[in-house]
């Protein structure tokens, strides 16, 4: 039975996932995505996108980022409002344990980013959804936009994953719950929302137009 690929937009790192089975048409959400995308590439520059609109004590968030992210929440269903908050929100806590991830001396190397790819390039051919993908590829403008896209974003987003990872079975072994049964999950879920919280207060994100310096 092929296995259904979850779309992750190659660059949050909130990995936001389209999953519904509906046909590619008007209101898809990849459709609603690329229509808004295709508005931003209209309105700024590669420049513009390209500044940053939060800035961290060890990491930054851009606008590109920003506005791919916040478009992805609008095309899922969010209002204006919500999208924005919703983006703020995640990409904080994203960056912030990307961060938090280096600090600690989690790395990706070249290979594993490699590995990944053609795993990932296979799925994608037998995945159940695999026009819709076909389709979400076209956003970035060819194959080959896409996959360099996501070759950037997994050599960010590994460390944390390899992060959060060793922070779970950490947690596992202090609570004495077993990983993988929901008594687990219901606490480690609460640990995680402090440990998100702490890695976004550390990083102390501040407006880029703010003019306030973040050292």
């Amino acid at each position: 039975m092929k296995k259904r690929i979850m779309i992750v937009c190659a660059v949050f790192s909130i990995l936001l996932l389209v999953t519904t089975k509906i046909s590619f048409g008007r209101n898809h959400p990849l459709t609603e995505y690329d229509l808004l995308q295709k508005e931003v590439a209209n309105t700024f520059t590669d420049e513009e996108l390209d500044k940053d609109m939060f800035i961290g004590k060890e990491i930054s968030i851009t606008k590109r980022e920003f506005l791919q992210t916040r478009n992805m929440f609008l095309a899922n269903g969010y209002s204006e409002e919500e999208a924005i908050q919703a983006t703020e929100k995640e990409l904080k806590e994203y960056n912030a344990l990307c961060a938090e991830a280096l600090k600690n001396g989690y790395q990706v190397t070249d290979e594993e980013i490699d590995r990944y790819l053609e795993e990932l390039k296979k799925m994608t051919e037998t995945a159940e959804n695999a026009e819709d993908i076909k389709q979400y590829i076209k956003t970035f403008g060819s194959e080959e936009a896409f996959w360099s896209e996501m070759k950037n974003v997994y050599r960010k987003r590994r460390p944390a994953e390899l992060f959060v990872k060793d922070l779970e079975k950490e947690f596992a072994q202090k609570s004495g719950l077993a990983q993988g049964t929901e008594a687990f999950y219901e606490k480690w879920e609460k640990e995680f929302e402090i440990i998100k919280s702490n890695a976004v207060k550390a990083q102390a994100f501040q407006p880029a137009d703010s003019g306030a310096k973040n050292e």
